[in-house]
């Protein structure tokens, strides 16, 4: 089952564990470094997300930063109730526009 909310980038970095989000698509990839970077995230190393490679994993932080997630973060993704360094794991399906479908 999952839950469609809608919301800001900023909400999703609020919540307590880890967010990794999944872009089905090139254009939704795009759209999410839109978002951020609308949202003042950057990448962890300070650039404007806008600037960056784009990928189908991400990762959103409590610090208003983003980063991508390697091999072992995407198996992590790919397990229910999944945990990462002893957080909580969201995994977010992306949609564009706001638009987010939490994956349980």
């Amino acid at each position: 089952m999952s839950t469609i909310i809608c919301g800001s980038l900023t909400k999703l970095s609020q919540l307590n564990g880890r967010v990794y989000v999944h872009m089905e698509s090139s254009q939704m990839e795009k759209q999410f470094l839109q978002q951020a970077e609308s949202e003042g995230f950057t990448f962890t190393n300070s650039v404007k997300p806008t600037n960056g490679k784009q990928a189908n994993f991400m990762a959103i932080n409590p610090d208003h930063t983003i980063n991508y997630i390697g091999v072992f973060g995407r198996m992590a993704y790919s397990i229910k109730n999944a945990s990462v360094d002893g957080q909580r794991l969201f995994r977010v399906l992306y949609k564009g526009d706001g638009q987010w479908i939490f994956e349980k």
